[in-house]
């Protein structure tokens, strides 16, 4: 996740301090949502997630969203990127689409209605690539106008499993970046606790 080098509060749950993020974390698992459901996921190509699907799965799992937490979006990207040759990966990175958060209004309201401390997926970008609707471009939004951290490329498939193993999809989560200036990511060295 992206910090600053400054130290404040950001709500009753969650500091964004000069040495990391701590907080409630909630787990969408989207990627086992979508194989029960049948539905076709394109990992490597644009594939918005509508947000009328992440509403779907916070109501089954049984979450309750709360201002303040920190939102783990499990795209299925990861792995499966992980089970690519090294040739398909190249041709992969050479086209610079992936699955993720569809953008448009709704999705933007949706994010603002729920005031997350954070965001992170495992997918390159938080939101799909290329945009659904660049208007509604959730990276400058997230970032430079709410100032919510972004956090890609996480690893969700353990976590994954123990939130369905236990049927609990909040957990607290710690996240302590390298602390320095003048760059835009740093390794989460994330950790989630039951």
């Amino acid at each position: 996740m992206l910090v600053s080098s400054c130290s404040f509060i950001l709500s009753l749950h969650v500091a964004w301090a000069e040495r990391g993020i701590a907080g409630r974390g909630v787990l969408v698992d989207y990627v086992s949502w979508a194989k029960r459901q049948g539905k076709n996921v394109q990992f490597f190509q644009k594939h918005p997630i509508p947000i009328d699907d992440i509403k779907a799965i916070v109501a089954e799992q049984g979450l309750t969203i709360r201002k303040g937490d920190i939102l783990l979006l499990r795209t299925g990207y990861a792995a499966a990127y992980q089970q690519l040759s090294r040739e398909e990966r190249v041709d992969v990175a050479s086209v610079r689409e992936w699955i993720g958060l569809g953008q448009g209004r709704e999705t933007t309201e949706w994010l603002w209605d729920s005031q997350f401390a954070a965001v992170a997926s495992d997918s390159p970008g938080f939101e799909c690539r290329p945009p659904v609707d660049p208007a509604w471009h959730l990276h400058p939004i997230l970032l430079a106008g709410w100032g919510t951290p972004i956090g890609e490329l996480f690893n969700l498939d353990r976590l994954a499993a123990l939130c369905s193993k236990h049927k609990r999809w909040s957990f607290f989560i710690t996240s302590a970046p390298l602390n320095y200036e003048g760059a835009v990511a740093s390794p989460p060295n994330a950790m989630a606790i039951f």
